[in-house]
C-alpha cells in the first residue's frame, strides 16, 4: 500500500526544521517524488511550499514524468533538477530501470528545452562504462553537472556486488582521459562524511565523484554488522520517511525514530532518542544538515543490476514502510 507524507506534515516541517537549527535546504529525493499526491496537490505544491518558506529546493527524479512536468517545473522555484541516468545505452538503461528509454529521453529534452537547472546522477557498473565520455559530452554541451556514485551494497545485491562494483582507479582512468577535462580541488560538503573529486569540462560542465573509501563513521557504526561494507556514515543525511519516522542509516530500519506527534514534528523528543540510540548530540549535528524528504513509498521504476540479478536501489527499504 502506498504511503505519502501529508501536506499538513510538510507544512509543519517548513517552520519547525528551521527552528530546530537545520539548514534551509530541502532535497526531494528517493523513490519517485513526482508521483506524490495529497488531496489534489502535486509535487509543484511541495516545491512552492518550501520555496515560499525560504528554502532552496532540489528535486531528484528518474525522469519518467518530465514530459508531464518539465514546463511547470520551469515556472517553479526549483533550484536543481537531478535526473538519475545510469546508462546512455537503451537496452542497458531499460534492463536497469524497467522504464522506457524513449520516454525518458523525451523528458530530458523537454527539461533542457525549458531551461531547467539540470544535474545528473549516475551509478557506476563495472563493464558498462564505455559511454561515460558520451555522457560528459552532454554535460559539457549543456554546462550542466553530473555526479558519479559507487554502487551501494545492500542485502539484495551483496552476492553480485563484486561483479558490478567499479574500482576508483578504473573510473579515474576513464574520466581523466576525457579531452580537455581538468581536476579541481577535492571538497567535502559540510554535512557529508565522504569527500568528492571534482573536474571541469572544457565548456564549464561540472563532474563529481563521491569517494566511498573516505567515509568517516561514528562510534555507533563500530559494532554494526554492515560496517565493513557501508558507504554512508550514520547521520550523513536526515531522511524523513512517509511513515512519519526519521531515518539516519540507509541500510538499517531499526535506527528509524518517530518524528511526528500528530502532524507536528517533535524535534526535542527526537533529540533525546537520537542521543540515547547513537550518542549523537542533535543540536550540533542538525546545524549542518538539510532536509531530505522521501515523499512517497511509490516508484514506477524497479532498479536492478544490469542483468536482473537483484535490486540495487533502496526501493525495498522504503517501499515496505
Amino acid at each position: 500500500m502506498t504511503k505519502e507524507i501529508s501536506f499538513a506534515r510538510l507544512s509543519s516541517l517548513t517552520r519547525t526544521w528551521l527552528e530546530a537549527g537545520g539548514q534551509p535546504t530541502v532535497e526531494l529525493a528517493a523513490m519517485e517524488p513526482t508521483l506524490w499526491q495529497d488531496s489534489g496537490r502535486s509535487i509543484l505544491d511541495v516545491i512552492q511550499l518550501f520555496a515560499g518558506a525560504g528554502y532552496q529546493v532540489n528535486l531528484t527524479t528518474n525522469g519518467s514524468t518530465l514530459t508531464q512536468y518539465a514546463a511547470a517545473l520551469a515556472q517553479s522555484p526549483v533550484n536543481k533538477l537531478r535526473i538519475s541516468w545510469h546508462s546512455l545505452d537503451r537496452k542497458v538503461y531499460e534492463n536497469i530501470t524497467r522504464g522506457d528509454y524513449r520516454t525518458f529521453l523525451l523528458g530530458v529534452r523537454q527539461a533542457e528545452k525549458y531551461g531547467l537547472p539540470l544535474c545528473y546522477n549516475r551509478i557506476l557498473f563495472h563493464g558498462l562504462t564505455d559511454d561515460i565520455h558520451q555522457h560528459l559530452d552532454i554535460v559539457d554541451r549543456q554546462r550542466s553537472r553530473i555526479k558519479f556514485l559507487e554502487l551501494y551494497i545492500t542485502e539484495q545485491n551483496k552476492l553480485h556486488f563484486g561483479s558490478y562494483h567499479t574500482r576508483i582507479d578504473e573510473f579515474l582512468k576513464i574520466v581523466e582521459s576525457y579531452p580537455g577535462i581538468r581536476r579541481e580541488e577535492d571538497f567535502t560538503p559540510g554535512y557529508a562524511t565522504r569527500s568528492r573529486y571534482v573536474w571541469r569540462t572544457p565548456n564549464g560542465g561540472r563532474v563529481e565523484f563521491k569517494v566511498a573509501e573516505t567515509c568517516k563513521k561514528l562510534p555507533v557504526c563500530a559494532s554494526c554488522p554492515y560496517n565493513k561494507d557501508c558507504t554512508e556514515g550514520f547521520g550523513e543525511y536526515f531522511r524523513v520517511l512517509p511513515n512519519g519516522k526519521a531515518a539516519f542509516c540507509y541500510l538499517r530500519n531499526d535506527f528509524d525514530l518517530p518524528l511526528f506527534k500528530g502532524d507536528a514534528p517533535d524535534f526535542p523528543g527526537l533529540a533525546r532518542q537520537l542521543e540515547k540510540t547513537a550518542g549523537l548530540e542533535f543540536d550540533t549535528w542538525v546545524k549542518k544538515r538539510s532536509l531530505r524528504l522521501i515523499l512517497t513509498t511509490h516508484c514506477n521504476y524497479n532498479c536492478s543490476l544490469p542483468h536482473g540479478e537483484a535490486i540495487f536501489c533502496l526501493g525495498k527499504r522504503f517501499r515496505n514502510l
